[in-house]
């Protein structure tokens, strides 16, 4: 089994990976019969210093690759998962799901 470290490492540097997220969205557009189906968008302005890749599936899956000048936070959402919040009483997060964000970064999580 891979963990998030072995993942991450897979990826490519920030600004290529911003480049690539960028460029899915602007295809998926281009092709796309109806935009306001795409999967895949792009926010040049998410925030005063953000930047967001997206991805909704329609069927509660998502991603959001957010692009900050500490660096980038990468979140997924899987609602089958045995991981998620939502399969709990509580609704709380997984433990050590997000105990290793950098404290810069973790604003982003709210």
């Amino acid at each position: 089994m891979s963990t998030v470290r072995d993942t991450a490492a897979l990826l490519p540097d920030p600004s290529e990976l911003r480049t690539h997220l960028g460029a899915l969205a602007v295809l998926e557009t281009a092709i796309a019969d109806d935009p306001q189906y795409c999967q895949y968008t792009f926010n040049g302005s998410w925030g005063p210093t953000e930047e967001a890749a997206l991805m909704e599936n329609g069927s509660g899956d998502d991603f959001s690759a957010l692009f900050t000048p500490a660096g980038v936070l990468i979140r997924g959402f899987d609602h089958e998962s045995a991981m998620s919040p939502y399969g709990t009483d509580d609704e709380q997060v997984w433990p050590g799901v997000i105990d290793e964000v950098p404290a810069v970064l973790r604003p982003l999580l709210d």
